[in-house]
């Protein structure tokens, strides 16, 4: 039961950019590719298998899970745009302003931007799908066989620590490790691990299956992000604060790390499976377009682009994240909900 799960990351992630909350959006983007490392290992193994057959089942199942939803959010945040102004919209977030060339534009539609920096590429219709190229690179990787077994993964896993360790022989700064197209190949590499050694994982943490220890998990991944947060506040560069700071950063891959191993079999703290579903159903569409919702909310309310933490920022906030379920359910029932019964027929003929 990952949905609520994956709201959960969602909601960390509006709160960076809508409240202005350092760090625990940028932590709950590694909780997802954990997260799509075990799943998409996953389903390539129960699903899909390596064979053409298989590639082509699972590229058009993952196609029809993000680019319809996508297209349909992006060409709302077109409109927003054009009625608001260039000039509003970079003033509210710098990527957010109309493609003026062909690759622009293709970047925009693909979700693939073109560099190892994806979150550095403008214009970003919305400024978070950076995580979506890394995503769709990995996903790659992974029909691939990249985690096909125990031997093969491991191996990507240790070079992914080299890269990791790297980073810091060389600082080459956060951003190496954080939004770099090879800074997500640790996480996702942990999250193909935990699929490899579920059973056992299951075993040892069957003592441990309650939802108390899923909500301790959940709290210490806000605890360590507030830690992390206050770490940055703080401007402090001695070699102690560096240290925190790093041991913060693999600290939040553990922390989610034994969250998915949790859920494999448990559930999220007082939500049902219907429930659980329901939240997943949104957590896509709000990652997509909290940045527009926001935007937009505060123009209707203040007559300007504000965000942050005080009074009216709060409120933005709110009304951020109600238009965000208003689009959310409108998208899952009138774009997701007719493409899962195509998804399940691929599924099932995989």
């Amino acid at each position: 039961m990952f949905g609520a799960y994956r709201a959960f990351l969602a909601m960390a992630v509006v709160i960076q950019h809508l409240l202005l909350v350092p760090v625990i959006g940028q932590y709950a983007v590694h909780g997802f590719f954990i997260l799509s490392g075990y799943l998409m290992t996953y389903v390539m193994q129960h699903t899909y298998g390596y064979s053409w057959v298989g590639y082509k089942r699972f590229g058009v199942n993952r196609f029809l899970r993000l680019y319809p939803a996508y297209w349909a959010i992006l060409s709302l945040s077109l409109v927003i745009i054009l009625i608001l102004g260039e000039d509003i919209t970079r003033s509210y977030r710098r990527f957010i302003y109309l493609p003026s060339s062909a690759q622009e534009w293709f970047q925009n539609l693909s979700l693939l931007y073109f560099s190892a920096f994806p979150g550095q590429v403008e214009p970003r219709f919305s400024p978070p799908t950076w995580a979506l190229t890394i995503e769709l690179i990995f996903y790659v990787l992974i029909m691939l066989g990249i985690s096909k077994n125990r031997q093969i993964t491991w191996v990507w896993f240790y070079t992914s620590a080299l890269y990791m360790a790297l980073t810091h022989i060389q600082q080459w700064g956060d951003s190496a490790r954080y939004s770099s197209i090879l800074a997500g190949s640790l996480p996702f590499a942990v999250g193909a691990l935990i699929y490899h050694y579920r059973q056992q994982l299951e075993t040892k943490s069957m003592f441990l299956a309650s939802n108390y220890v899923v909500l301790a998990l959940l709290l210490a991944f806000i605890i360590n992000a507030f830690l992390a947060a206050s770490i940055r506040y703080e401007r402090d560069e001695s070699v102690l604060m560096e240290l925190a700071h790093h041991v913060s950063f693999y600290l939040n891959y553990m922390v989610n790390a034994l969250l998915v191993v949790m859920l494999i079999k448990g559930r999220f703290p007082l939500v049902n499976r219907r429930v659980d579903g329901w939240l997943g159903d949104l957590s896509y569409p709000t990652y997509l377009f909290h940045w527009l919702a926001g935007l937009a909310v505060s123009m209707m309310i203040w007559g300007e682009p504000l965000r942050g933490d005080s009074y009216q920022g709060i409120i933005t906030f709110v009304g951020a994240c109600l238009l965000c379920v208003v689009l959310s359910v409108f998208i899952t029932y009138v774009v997701d909900r007719p493409l899962k019964r195509v998804r399940a027929a691929v599924k099932a003929s995989a």
